[in-house]
């Protein structure tokens, strides 16, 4: 399981890294190079917008922008040699890293809300700033980047390729606050804006110069636009609260899997009254709890999530007898497990030391009725198996409930 999870943080960012990394060691672009860097920051900001405006992903527009403003700056106002181009280089090398590492962290609000547009307002002032110190205060900006406050130690000893100080220490509180934005979200946009990260203080530690940047930038970009659309297919087809895959992937699974297979609608007992008498936070839990107990059925038994207080087991290759004993066993597991409404007077966190003494909050019974259908005979496409399990399903609420028919 961890390698798996190491391997998915890798995948897309690690090999759009490695890629590029290839591609301009091996010199393998450098006759394309000069044309396709012409060509294809265009296209991925038109892409980044339209995505971003069509799913409302403001950081992907976020991003892109950045990453177009800073490759632009280089190009057209660092020329090598120069004391501007030296302010300007350094200068987004201090608030690119930063800018993208805040990403991970803030929350979707929107691009034409006063939320988004505030934003908006902060990136575009930013070479603004840059722009006015160029003007009036170049060689005192460039003095302060050397200012022997920012030696210290442990940031002259960074591997930032004799970057200024306040440079290097830019980019290591940059890296603090990406691990921070990953150990709260792990989505597949937050993975992706890190890997920009990477690629990013990558190009800007190499001192990279157009077009080799702006190749590096485009891959950073495409890499965010790729992100976001896994991001989509993951909504579209994993369900947030539960964690199981939805029902949408229970379409394409059951048409994977063969013309040998049970299937089990499991609907939880009571689940409106526990929405109706506890709250609808309650009956999250409730669904998120029985969703662990079913992502974990025996006899290779897979999970979905079918809608509102109900799921689908698929078993593969196994008939309903074979099916029943698990279904059974996974009933019985759900029904002693112990569920304990969260009483007003406990505390969010759990405590250091715990006192021995009588539980607060409320136990809470929690059951499951099972209806399990067979393919084959008269069930001989997947819609005709779910009906059956469901016609089951109802026989056994109608029978009492807790029980599993077929």
């Amino acid at each position: 399981m961890m390698a798996k999870k190491f391997l998915s943080s890798l995948i897309p960012g690690g090999l759009f890294f490695l890629t590029a990394l290839v591609l301009m060691k091996g010199r393998v672009l450098v006759p394309w190079l000069p044309g396709t860097v012409q060509i294809a920051p265009g296209l991925i900001v038109a892409a980044a917008i339209l995505l971003g405006l069509r799913f409302n992903r403001s950081r992907l527009v976020f991003a892109i922008l950045m990453l177009a403003i800073a490759d632009r700056s280089i190009i057209y106002f660092a020329q090598p040699g120069t004391a501007t181009a030296k302010l300007i280089y350094n200068s987004i090398a201090i608030l690119l890293p930063l800018n993208i590492a805040m990403l991970p962290i803030v929350k979707e609000r929107g691009i034409i809300t006063p939320r988004g547009l505030f934003r908006m307002s902060l990136i575009m002032l930013q070479p603004l700033a840059i722009s006015a110190i160029c003007l009036y205060r170049l060689s005192e900006f460039n003095a302060y980047l050397n200012h022997p406050i920012f030696r210290a130690r442990f940031v002259e000893r960074l591997p930032t390729a004799g970057l200024p100080p306040p440079v290097a220490a830019a980019m290591l509180l940059s890296l603090i606050l990406i691990v921070y934005g990953l150990a709260r979200r792990k989505g597949p946009l937050e993975r992706g804006l890190a890997w920009a990260w990477v690629i990013v203080c990558y190009t800007l530690i190499t001192r990279s110069t157009p077009p080799v940047s702006t190749f590096f930038f485009c891959t950073a970009g495409l890499l965010l636009i790729v992100s976001v659309i896994e991001a989509s297919y993951v909504m579209a087809f994993r369900d947030e609260l539960t964690g199981l895959p939805a029902r949408r992937s229970l379409n394409e699974f059951i048409v994977r899997v063969g013309n040998h297979y049970s299937l089990a609608m499991v609907d939880i007992d009571f689940f409106k009254k526990v929405n109706d008498k506890h709250g609808h936070d309650v009956g999250d839990q409730v669904l998120a709890m029985v969703a662990s107990k079913l992502a974990k059925t025996g006899g290779g038994g897979k999970a979905f999530r079918y809608g509102g207080e109900e799921f689908t087991l698929v078993f593969p290759a196994k008939t309903v007898d074979e099916a029943i004993p698990y279904l059974e066993e996974l009933r019985s597991e759900i029904e002693s497990s112990p569920f304990t409404i969260r009483s007003r007077s406990r505390p969010r966190k759990k405590p250091r030391k715990l006192t021995p003494g009588k539980a607060t909050g409320k136990r809470l019974s929690v059951t499951v009725s099972m209806g399990v259908a067979e393919r084959g005979g008269q069930h001989g496409k997947p819609r005709d198996v779910l009906k059956a399990a469901d016609k089951a399903l109802y026989r056994a609420k109608k029978g009492g409930r807790n029980r599993v028919c077929t």
